[in-house]
């Protein structure tokens, strides 16, 4: 039998991406630690700190958070090196996503937080101030135009985190993410 989220203690803990699309979660709230062997497919790309009980936003190529219980996903032991998301789950199991679109990253959805930052193919960067929508599952964080995608996003931790693009060319651009005004989901 599953566990009811009434079951299970609201801890702490940091729910995992991995490259290859595998969602997990740890048992503590610690950042997992990168030192020691890696596993084939484990590459941690976006982390966020939550709780067992809580909720996370996935970000999408296509502009969209899809809404992520976080009780669903596979726990992982604890361990005293890097994590190893052999124990995790493909994100499939859990979301739908459209033909094309990528898993970017994960997002908090704490009305606390500092929100998320979004870079698309053609160059619009847009800071998105937290604004969940009660009871959807999904929503668009950003409009875009016809031909264009979000390439990269993050979730901001302080509001004070540089935002790094490289750009076809090798060009490196490099500002602080204060630099960039907080606007709401339509804008």
């Amino acid at each position: 039998s599953t566990a009811t989220p009434l079951e299970v203690a609201d801890d702490p803990c940091v729910v995992l991406l991995s490259s290859t699309g595998l969602l997990a979660r740890t048992a503590v709230d610690e950042s997992p630690r990168t030192e020691g062997a890696r596993s084939r497919h484990d590459v941690v790309t976006s982390t966020v700190r939550t709780t067992a009980r809580g909720e996370v936003g996935l970000v999408t190529s296509a502009g969209r958070v899809l809404r992520l219980p976080v009780l669903e996903l596979p726990a992982l032991p604890p361990t005293a090196g890097a994590p190893s998301l052999k124990g995790g789950a493909p994100l499939k199991e859990f979301l739908a996503l459209v033909k094309g679109e990528v898993a970017l990253a994960l997002t908090s959805l704490d009305p606390a937080s500092q929100g998320l930052a979004l870079g698309t193919e053609r160059g619009v960067v847009k800071r998105v101030a937290v604004d969940v929508p009660a009871n959807r599952a999904e929503w668009d964080v950003i409009r875009l135009d016809d031909g264009d995608r979000v390439v990269g996003a993050v979730d901001l931790i302080t509001g004070m985190e540089d935002l790094v693009f490289v750009t076809s060319d090798a060009q490196l651009l490099r500002f602080p993410a204060g630099g960039v005004r907080a606007q709401g989901r339509p804008a």
